[in-house]
């Protein structure tokens, strides 16, 4: 438990740590997930009015302290050290792309304005050229198709500069620990088992059918015609005949 600085007696938030490690440390409030939080209060909120405090549940429950089991070298995962290097790191370069990014603005301004004041002077210039009656016609067009044009390509080629500037996002320790996993405990490609599931179609209708189809025996195309049977009628006429010729 983490507890106040200023008030010792109240818990501000939760601390984990490795019993075999002190300095391996970590707030709980560093493993959030856009969808999950586990900080103290984030978890007090989900609390429901009739459960007990964390406050007063930890004290109650000191399994916690019992020892860990004795754990080989390479079992241990790495510690907090790698993450807070990373975290430095990522600072350290957001610092000095903050200070290229702000160079990079100023050098831009100072182009603008001197590209901006350039291609006033020469509307100016070449609108005195002119009749007083066409000049403003003139400026118009020249602002249109030549001032916003050269300024518009300027400020794209600035905008595409800055873009190449920017840093990742700042990953979580989960996230870090999880690109920074050892590599005995991913699978390869080649050890991959697949295993074959059902095909699921979009359509119930058109699977029903499919297997009730599947599920009959196949019909030959080729059949030769079923010949015909005398029907039991016939077979009694036939008789009936043969005994009344008998009897002559």
């Amino acid at each position: 438990m983490r507890k106040s600085k200023k008030a010792s007696a109240k818990i501000v938030g939760l601390t984990l740590y490795d019993l075999r490690s002190g300095g391996n440390r970590i707030k709980a409030s560093d493993l959030d997930t856009a969808q999950c939080r586990y900080g103290l209060l984030q978890i007090e909120k989900r609390r429901p009015p009739d459960a007990v405090s964390f406050e007063r549940w930890w004290p109650e429950n000191p399994d916690y302290l019992r020892a860990c089991p004795e754990m080989k070298v390479e079992e241990v995962l790495p510690d907090r050290t790698e993450f807070e290097l990373y975290r430095a790191q990522h600072f350290e370069a957001r610092r000095r792309t903050r200070s290229e990014r702000e160079k990079r603005k100023r050098e831009h301004r100072a182009k603008r304005k001197k590209l901006s004041q350039q291609l006033t002077k020469q509307r100016k210039e070449e609108a005195s050229r002119l009749p007083p009656s066409q000049r403003r016609s003139y400026s118009v067009a020249f602002t249109k198709y030549v001032r916003l044009p050269q300024l518009k390509a300027l400020d794209d080629g600035h905008r595409a500069e800055m873009g190449k500037l920017r840093l990742p996002r700042l990953l979580s320790y989960r996230a870090f620990m999880a690109q920074n996993a050892p590599e005995k405990s991913v699978i390869k490609a080649e050890e991959a088992v697949f295993l074959e599931v059902p095909v699921c179609r979009s359509n119930t209708n058109k699977a029903v059918v499919e297997r009730s189809a599947s599920a009959r025996l196949p019909i030959q195309q080729n059949a030769e015609p079923e010949k015909e049977v005398a029907s039991d009628i016939d077979l009694q006429l036939a008789w009936a005949a043969q005994r009344s010729g008998r009897s002559r």
